[in-house]
């Protein structure tokens, strides 16, 4: 179960990881076509940046996905024991029910 989960982990860090590849290199073309455009200097401050936010938005996207996957696992265990032991009181209700009704009968008689 722990490598399923950390499988589904890895896969979607993955993909955004890869969007905010994406982002970054748009950008970093985005702003060399602009520097040439305006004869202006290359900002490498705006690279620096972009690497700054993609650093901290993976950090933040893999806590976000670490939570969310621990919590309906977990929950989900939880509510199955809480079913499992419903289900035993149930069962004993009924034969609870059922032996006193045997009881009964075999008064009766």
């Amino acid at each position: 179960m722990k490598r399923w989960s950390q499988s589904i982990r890895f896969k979607l860090l993955s993909i955004f990881v890869l969007t905010l590849l994406a982002v970054l290199v748009l950008t970093l073309f985005l702003n060399y076509y602009q520097s040439r455009r305006n004869m202006d200097d290359f900002s490498f401050s705006t690279v620096l940046a972009t690497l700054a936010i993609f650093v901290i938005a993976t950090v933040i996207a893999d806590y976000f996905v670490k939570r969310a996957l621990s919590n309906p696992l977990q929950q989900i265990t939880e509510r199955i024991n809480g079913n499992a032991a419903s289900f035993r009181n149930s069962l004993d209700n009924m034969l609870a029910v059922v032996s006193s009704m045997e009881a009964i009968n075999g008064s009766n008689k």
